[in-house]
């Protein structure tokens, strides 16, 4: 969460710092973005594991191989903290332009459709690049 949070503040040129309340906090503009720990990934990280352990495990050449286990992971987490370092930049920037166009109902709907918007075409990216070795003809 703290990395994300990190990465975020990264994009937006500012500094994340701790509350006494027990929130990351991220400064902008006009408010401060409460960073908290459903804003982990912690789902995403498990889901794109999941997907790639099961794409590589899938391959009889991995099969046996502690490769997968080793790698995917890592490879796992990168892709984690960058995606949600951007949407937690794009929640904060949602919210600055939206907060007063949309009710707070609307607020939390928007922020989960950015969610979706961000993580879903990941998971099928990610599908689609291992999944191209099992639709080629040889």
């Amino acid at each position: 969460m703290m990395l994300s949070g990190k990465l975020a503040a990264f994009y937006r040129s500012s500094d994340l710092y701790w509350d006494q309340a027990g929130f990351w906090i991220l400064p902008l503009a006009d408010f401060d973005l409460r960073v908290t720990t459903a804003c982990s990934g912690v789902t995403f990280y498990g889901m794109l594991c999941t997907l790639a352990l099961w794409l590589y495990l899938a391959e009889e050449q991995y099969r046996h191989s502690l490769r997968p286990l080793l790698t995917v992971p890592l490879y796992a987490l990168v892709i984690t903290l960058l995606l949600n370092g951007t949407r937690i930049h794009l929640a904060g920037e949602t919210y600055f332009w939206f907060h007063n166009v949309l009710s707070a109902g609307w607020q939390m709907r928007a922020h989960l459709l950015l969610g979706i918007i961000i993580f879903l075409p990941a998971l099928i990216f990610w599908f689609f690049i291992h999944a191209k070795k099992w639709t080629s003809h040889e």
